[in-house]
């Protein structure tokens, strides 16, 4: 992956300046044809002129690891005028991955992102991933920070870590906090690990939404399904924790015992389920809770 830019130079003479000029000319002439020449022209000079440097630069990751699905290679330049001459110099910014507030931490298990491999990817969102991944051998959940999902996946984090702390902490019917990931380049912490579901692997009956016609399940399975979700929120509303975005895709069926469990604690909210004022609430928890017993026909 090739990023370049694009400025202004200081002295406004440069060759960049000429190329901005006929790129803002052609935007503002609402010309797409003369607006895609000048961007594949801009593009023709970055590749000609950097294509030394990008093949030194650009090696292609053979492994499987968190670490080269969350730095894959990436060349940063710019396209910038010296001594009268337009040039392609490299950058090395760092990778906007977000860290997470370490101030309740101690005594965590850290993994490096490159000793954790991975099995599926689960989701993509934000500029961060959810991963299905091997740990020390074992299956777990890797939530990795992106830029827009920082604050969904720290308050999966403080939420996790109220419930480590609790008197609910070995019987609560959602996932354990196992450890947090660390950047294998700098230690910056860069996501976390979480105890992995196991559910059923096929579309039907991997989470409470996807049941193909509720009426068919036996009552019974469902009267307990909904008094496991019941008890469950009572204890997190005990111990200060509230589910975000509670929906039935979030509760999963666990493929061994027919156990429910919670997951998704990074907030939010989905149309249908709440509403923005009672987001991330009591109030949106209890009428989410009335959703899904509708939805169980108990």
């Amino acid at each position: 992956r090739i990023i370049a830019d694009l400025s202004p130079s200081d002295s406004g003479g440069g060759f960049e300046d000429q190329l901005i000029k006929e790129y803002k000319e052609a935007y503002n002439a609402e010309d797409e044809q003369q607006a895609t020449f000048v961007q594949d022209k801009i593009a023709q000079q970055i590749v000609q002129l950097g294509r030394h440097t990008f093949k030194k630069a650009c090696v292609i990751p053979a492994s499987d690891d968190l670490h080269s699905l969350v730095f894959p290679p990436r060349i940063e330049c710019s396209l910038v005028t010296i001594e009268g001459k337009l040039q392609v110099l490299q950058r090395h910014d760092p990778y906007p991955v977000g860290s997470v507030n370490i101030d309740q931490v101690q005594g965590l298990v850290r993994y490096s992102s490159k000793s954790i491999q991975v099995l599926e990817k689960l989701e993509a969102y934000g500029g961060g991933f959810i991963v299905r991944a091997s740990v020390e051998g074992r299956e777990r959940c890797v939530k990795v920070f992106g830029d827009l999902s920082y604050h969904a996946v720290q308050r999966e984090f403080d939420c996790l870590c109220k419930i480590a702390k609790s008197r609910y902490a070995t019987t609560l019917r959602t996932p354990k906090l196992i450890g947090l990931v660390e950047s294998a380049d700098d230690g910056r912490e860069i996501g976390i690990v979480e105890e992995y579901i196991s559910h059923v692997e096929t579309y039907e009956m991997s989470n409470l939404a996807r049941i193909g016609d509720v009426a068919v399940v036996d009552i019974n399975r469902r009267e307990k399904w909904s008094l496991q979700i019941r008890d469950t929120i009572a204890q997190l509303h005990e111990i200060g924790v509230v589910w975000g975005d509670a929906k039935t895709d979030n509760v999963l069926i666990d493929s061994e015992t027919d156990d429910i469990y919670i997951i998704d604690f990074g907030g939010g909210y989905t149309d249908g389920w709440g509403a923005e004022r009672t987001m991330n609430t009591i109030e949106g928890n209890v009428q989410a809770l009335k959703k899904i017993d509708d939805y169980l026909q108990i």
